[in-house]
């Protein structure tokens, strides 16, 4: 085994997991499906399911057949939907082996599921897919009608759920809506609902209730994160993820000193600069050259010159008794109120929090503490 000696990681507060949890569930007031994709939005997707599950979680949603089967494989038993579209069609077969839910969205990966389903001698559950506006996967309305109808004569698949992804509710309720109706016009038309209906996403269920259904699908909730237009002041959601490193080296430099490649920033007066551990190809992103600041002593300290592949540089010139081995917060806070969140460096960044959060490579290790557990 390889041991982990780089000095940077992710620390995870499971406790905020489990609260952001409930507190969406007392919003959505309807069943949930937490979305785990991408190893939990990068938060470990193995004690993220370990953690829901025990609070009552019936289904889980992840986005390849890859991500179920880690979940299978780590001792999750309860019901896990595939939301990506499968392909080739001959992995059905491990969907099938792994007792995961496949997403249908055309009539040829309806058929291929049957004739996967009867090789195996099983029924095997489904989710169809009804596209209202996402122009992504999915099937228009009224295929979506012809094809539920079809399911209900074939005798090795079932319809569990029917469900829509909502395009555009972080920035456009009149869209959403839309959308919503739409999707209403498709159940209106079926027999029978299944089990489960949904569409609503974080966004969604913050949005209204037009969206939720009986079931919901929070991602960046679960994590403590908030889309775009959500006015924060009515939740109370907390960032479960901290991403900290140390200083590793530490110099003086003399005025008109270049920092980095390109010499992009010069000191403008004798400075002191530290070198932490962390760099694009742990998923900090190269963007942020010069923009960003890490906190260092509950003191922000501007990143200067550009990031590279393992290192950044920081200015530490007003950090007084800083050294070597000293913390440095990336994302999170550092010995006192001053903080860095996610929705920051995606700001700076001109990108949205997922992408800060699942960027995170998996070379960063992964620390999880459950204080109140413990």
């Amino acid at each position: 085994m390889i041991p982990d000696l780089r000095p940077t990681r992710v620390i995870v507060d499971l406790d905020k997991i489990r609260e952001n949890y409930r507190e969406v569930k007392r919003t959505a007031a309807s069943e949930l499906m937490p979305v785990i994709k991408a190893d939990a939005y990068g938060h470990g997707a193995v004690r993220v399911a370990e953690v829901l599950q025990e609070e009552g979680a019936g289904i889980f949603g992840v986005a390849t057949i890859e991500e179920g089967i880690e979940l299978r494989n780590s001792g999750i038993r309860i019901p896990i939907l595939v939301l990506g579209s499968v392909y080739p069609f001959e992995n059905y077969r491990f969907l099938i082996e792994n007792e995961l839910t496949p997403v249908i969205a055309s009539r040829i990966s309806l058929r291929e599921l049957q004739s996967a389903a009867e090789g195996y001698g099983k029924k095997v559950s489904f989710h169809l897919e009804v596209d209202t506006g996402m122009g992504r996967t999915g099937v228009a309305p009224d295929t979506a009608v012809e094809l539920y109808g079809l399911s209900a004569n074939l005798n090795n698949v079932q319809c569990e759920g029917v469900f829509t992804h909502l395009a555009r509710a972080d920035e456009d309720w009149k869209y959403t809506l839309r959308q919503i109706d739409l999707f209403n016009g498709f159940l209106n038309r079926i027999k029978e609902p299944p089990r489960y209906i949904h569409a609503a996403n974080t966004a969604g269920i913050l949005g209204g209730a037009e969206t939720r259904f009986n079931m919901a699908r929070p991602g960046l909730a679960i994590y403590g994160l908030y889309p775009q237009s959500a006015v924060r002041e009515n939740y109370n959601f907390r960032p479960a993820l901290s991403w900290m490193s140390k200083i590793i080296f530490l110099k003086e430099v003399e005025k008109g000193t270049p920092v980095s490649y390109g010499g992009t920033w010069t000191a403008h007066r004798r400075s002191k600069i530290a070198t932490i551990c962390v760099g694009y190809a742990d998923g900090y992103p190269r963007i942020l050259s010069g923009k960003s600041s890490v906190i260092i002593k509950n003191r922000r300290c501007p990143v200067v010159g550009r990031v590279c592949m393992d290192m950044i540089m920081a200015d530490v010139s007003e950090v007084p008794g800083v050294d070597i081995g000293d913390d440095a917060a990336l994302i999170g806070k550092n010995g006192g109120k001053e903080e860095i969140s996610a929705e920051e460096l995606a700001r700076l960044a001109k990108t949205v929090n997922y992408e800060i959060v699942t960027g995170i490579k998996r070379r960063v290790s992964r620390v999880f503490k459950k204080e109140s557990r413990d």
